[in-house]
C-alpha cells in the first residue's frame, strides 16, 4: 500500500473557495514528465496509479538513459533504458530492497495482459515462454516497448507487470552506464551474431567483415566485447564511419566489394549506400545465402531493392534479447572482476578503414576509447573522483591503497542529475538538469545519444512522499 502524506497545509484560494498545494510543495509529489506538443510537461502520479498487485511490482526509478535524437514520443514519458530498486524486499519474487533492477524495455501480449494477444504470444504461450528460442521463432509483434508504445522511465515510479519476467537482476561490479548503453549496440550485434552470423562463419571462416558505426572510436568497444565473449576473430573484423569514409578520398572505391558481410548501425541513407557499394557483389544467386547486409534499428536506412546476391536483414531488438542481455551482463560482470595482477583480455590490433590505400592495425580494447571516454570508477569511501584507464595499457590503474570498483567500458556523452529545484541555476559544475532544461536542449535540437540521467525522486523528501 501507498500513501501519500503532505506536511505543508494547503492555502485556501478566496476566489473560488477551494483549497490548493503551494507551487513548492506540488514540485515534492511524485512525477511524470510526458511529451506534449514537443515539450515535456509535469504530471503528478497520483497513488492510485501505482496501486500494487499480484501480478505487477513498483519499481522507484534511479536511472534512466536518453538518446536525444529519437526517444522523444508524442503523448508518452521518454526513455527506454530505466534502472531501479523495489522500495521494500520481495521475498516472493526473490527481489531485495538493495537490488539494483533493469527494466527490460520489449515487452509481450502475455506479459502485458491482454485480452486479445497476437498469434505469436499465443503460440508462445502453449509452449515455453522461458527460453530464448520460443521466443524466436515466434517474436510477439505487438510492439510493446516502454518509452515508444509504452510510458518510459522519465518519472520517479514505474508500475512493471509479471517482474519476474520483465526485470533484469543486475549483477555486482557491472557499471550502472554499461546496462543502458548495451542495447545500443552491444545486444543488437550479439543477437546478429547468435541468430545469423556465426553459423556463418562456421561455413565460411575466412570472410571479411565490415561494420559501419556513427562513430568508430566512441562506439567500436560496444563490438569489441561482444567479439571477445564470442571468441570471434577479431582480425577479420573492420570498423569505419562516415565520417572516416567522407574524409578520405577514394576509400570507398578502394574498398568496393572487398567485404562478404556489412553491419549498418549509422543512421540515415548513406550508411546503407556505403554498405551497398562496399559489399561483395558477384551477382550470381548461388552467394545469396552467404552475403549479407544487416541493418540495425528503424533509424537505420534502407534498402528499397534487395541485391540479388546478397540477403538483407533488418535487426530489430525484441523479448528474446532479454536472455542475452542477460548474458551479456554476466559476461560484463566476469571481465570485471579479474584481479588486478591476473592478466587482463584485451583484443589486439583491431583493423580499421582510416587510410586511402592500407587496412591498418591499430588499437587494443582499452585503445578504442580516447582515455577520457573508457574509466574506471572506484568505490565512493575511497576515492570520490574517477581514474582513467591508461590509454594503451591493459591494465587498470591501480594502487596498493584502494580497491577496484567497476569499469565502464562504453562511450557516455554527458552524465546528469535529474533536478526538481526552479531555483537551481543548473551549472555545470552542478551538472543536472530540469525539465526546462531538457525542454531547452529538444528545441535546440540536441543531438547528444548516450545521455545518463540519474533520478532523485520525491520519496527521498519526507514531505508530500509515499511512505513504504
Amino acid at each position: 500500500m501507498f500513501t501519500l502524506t503532505v506536511s505543508e497545509n494547503p492555502v485556501n484560494d478566496l476566489h473560488t473557495h477551494t483549497l490548493y498545494l503551494t507551487t513548492s510543495a506540488v514540485n515534492l509529489l511524485p512525477i511524470r514528465r510526458r511529451l506534449v506538443n514537443k515539450k515535456l510537461k509535469e504530471l503528478v502520479i497520483l497513488p492510485g496509479e501505482l496501486a500494487s498487485s499480484t501480478l505487477s511490482l513498483v519499481l522507484r526509478i534511479k536511472h534512466v538513459a536518453l538518446n536525444f535524437t529519437r526517444d522523444f514520443h508524442t503523448n508518452l514519458v521518454p526513455g527506454s533504458r530505466i534502472i531501479g530498486k523495489i522500495p521494500t524486499g520481495d521475498k516472493r519474487l526473490g527481489f531485495g530492497r538493495n537490488d539494483k533492477l533493469m527494466v527490460f524495455p520489449y515487452l509481450t501480449c502475455w506479459i502485458q495482459g491482454v485480452l486479445d494477444p497476437c498469434e505469436n504470444c499465443i503460440a508462445v504461450m502453449a509452449k515455453d515462454i522461458s527460453t530464448y528460442k520460443s521466443h524466436l521463432r515466434h517474436p510477439c509483434t505487438a510492439n510493446w516497448k516502454y518509452g515508444k508504445t509504452l510510458d518510459g522511465g522519465l518519472q520517479d515510479y514505474i508500475k512493471v507487470p509479471l517482474p519476474q519476467h520483465s526485470l533484469i537482476r543486475i549483477p555486482n561490479g557491472v557499471s550502472l552506464h554499461d546496462c543502458c548503453f548495451l542495447y545500443d549496440i552491444a545486444v543488437p550485434f550479439y543477437s546478429y551474431c547468435r541468430d545469423v552470423l556465426c553459423s556463418l562463419l562456421e561455413k565460411t571462416p575466412d570472410c571479411r567483415i565490415l561494420v559501419i558505426l556513427g562513430d568508430s572510436t566512441r562506439e567500436a568497444n560496444d563490438c569489441l566485447l561482444v567479439i571477445h565473449h564470442l571468441r570471434l576473430d577479431h582480425l577479420l573484423i573492420t570498423f569505419t564511419d562516415m565520417k572516416k569514409l567522407n574524409e578520405i578520398p577514394g576509400l570507398l572505391s578502394t574498398y568496393a566489394n572487398k567485404f562478404h558481410h556489412v553491419l549498418v548501425f549509422a543512421a540515415g541513407q548513406g550508411p546503407v549506400t556505403a554498405a551497398l557499394a562496399l559489399g561483395l557483389a558477384t551477382g550470381l544467386e548461388s552467394t545469396k545465402a552467404r552475403h549479407t547486409i544487416a541493418l540495425f534499428g528503424d533509424h537505420v536506412g534502407r534498402i528499397y531493392s534487395e541485391p540479388p546476391d546478397r540477403t538483407v536483414h533488418r535487426v530489430n531488438l525484441s523479448y528474446k534479447d532479454k536472455f542475452l542481455m542477460e548474458e551479456l551482463l554476466q559476461a560484463l560482470a566476469d571481465l570485471n572482476s579479474i584481479k588486478d595482477d591476473d592478466t587482463h583480455p584485451t583484443i589486439t590490433y583491431m583493423q580499421s578503414l582510416d587510410s586511402e590505400d592500407t587496412v591498418t592495425n591499430h588499437s587494443t580494447l582499452s585503445e578504442q576509447l580516447d582515455s577520457n571516454e573508457l574509466y574506471t570508477e572506484w568505490s565512493t569511501s575511497l576515492a570520490k573522483k574517477k581514474k582513467l584507464r591508461f590509454k594503451g595499457e591493459a591494465e587498470v590503474v591501480t594502487t596498493t591503497s584502494l580497491s577496484r570498483g567497476h569499469i565502464s567500458w562504453l562511450h557516455c556523452d554527458r552524465d546528469f542529475r535529474l533536478c526538481l529545484d526552479d531555483h537551481c541555476d543548473h551549472d555545470t559544475l552542478k551538472r543536472c538538469h530540469s525539465t526546462n532544461v531538457i525542454n531547452k536542449l529538444l528545441q535546440d535540437r540536441c543531438t547528444l545519444q548516450r545521455v545518463f540521467y540519474t533520478n532523485r525522486p520525491a520519496s527521498h523528501v519526507k514531505i508530500n512522499a509515499f511512505i513504504f
